[in-house]
């Protein structure tokens, strides 16, 4: 089973930060620990193509383990049809429509947003 991840950056947007910096870094450690965990998965990262957390996602990935696949810009279908399940990290995208459309089960991780600002 393959897990794409999608991210976008959580301290820009429309209105302020979206999520907690410091908390979200710790959640992608949290991840990449998961994605140690369960060799059996395959975690595919697809990074907002117009701006993210880029430097840290590629320092992280230095020492992610094999499963865990770190991709700059690609278009979404070749990531949509490789996937399993979509899971949005501390941002709500856009991306998560395509997830939808593709006919993907759509997890939101929200550990890093602050109290309020999701309903669920």
């Amino acid at each position: 089973p393959t897990v794409l991840l999608l991210t976008a950056p959580v301290c820009f947007g429309l209105v302020g930060v979206n999520a907690h910096p410091a908390a979200h870094f710790a959640d992608w450690k949290a991840v990449l620990d998961l994605a140690r965990r369960r060799p059996d998965l395959t975690f595919l990262h697809r990074p907002h193509p117009a701006y993210d957390h880029y430097s840290f996602y590629q320092a992280a990935a230095a020492d992610a383990p094999p499963n865990y696949h770190l991709s700059w810009y690609v278009p979404g279908e070749p990531f949509l049809a490789a996937a399993d399940a979509a899971v949005l990290v501390n941002y709500v995208t856009t991306a998560a429509l395509e997830a939808v459309l593709a006919r993907l089960p759509v997890v939101y991780l929200h550990a890093a947003v602050p109290p309020g600002w999701v309903h669920d």
